[in-house]
């Protein structure tokens, strides 16, 4: 909803005249499947109502936020009808009691605990040390360290060479 100066005057007039009555604005000032109107306030979305409530009443306090009190409708934009409550805490720790870090944050899964991660691969060995321990490719051929510090088996491409000439004489 574009939220104009006069919109809001014209809100503000209408709960100073009848401060315990529903203000509820035309069904074009709310979203498609949501029950209260949003507007863009310092260029975020935000509910109408959280707007008007820390204009007319005072800020709303941290670890807080508003509910319609009981009867009132979810679409009325009058502040004076929503009452505080308590919001549920963010998971600030893992079920292990270890506090999650930025880098425990995976978008779209959610957090993963990488101290418990770690303490479970404790004691198992990595694919690198198990490709360390490698002396021969899998075909049972010694391999060769080369100049650059890698392995590599002679034998392997020297088959595959063979059986691509083989090949080439076959049909040629």
């Amino acid at each position: 909803m574009r939220y104009t100066p006069e919109i809001e005057q014209a809100i503000h007039a209408q709960i100073a005249a009848t401060p315990d009555a529903e203000v509820i604005l035309p069904d074009w000032a709310y979203w498609k499947g949501i029950d209260q109107p949003w507007i863009y306030y310092e260029s975020m979305p935000i509910p109408l109502v959280k707007v008007l409530y820390a204009d007319l009443i005072g800020p709303i306090p941290k670890g807080s936020g508003l509910q319609p009190r009981p009867g009132t409708s979810r679409r009325s934009v009058n502040p004076h009808l929503w009452q505080l409550v308590p919001t549920p805490k963010s998971r600030a720790e893992c079920p292990n009691h270890h506090p999650y870090t930025e880098d425990d944050y995976i978008p779209g899964v959610g957090h993963r605990c990488l101290t418990c991660r770690a303490a479970k691969l404790l004691g198992t060995e990595s694919p690198i040390d198990k490709n360390r321990e490698k002396t021969t490719c899998p075909k049972g051929h010694k391999l060769v360290r080369r100049k650059n510090g890698r392995r590599r088996c002679l034998e392997c491409p020297r088959e595959q060479t063979a059986r691509w000439r083989a090949k080439q004489k076959g049909t040629a």
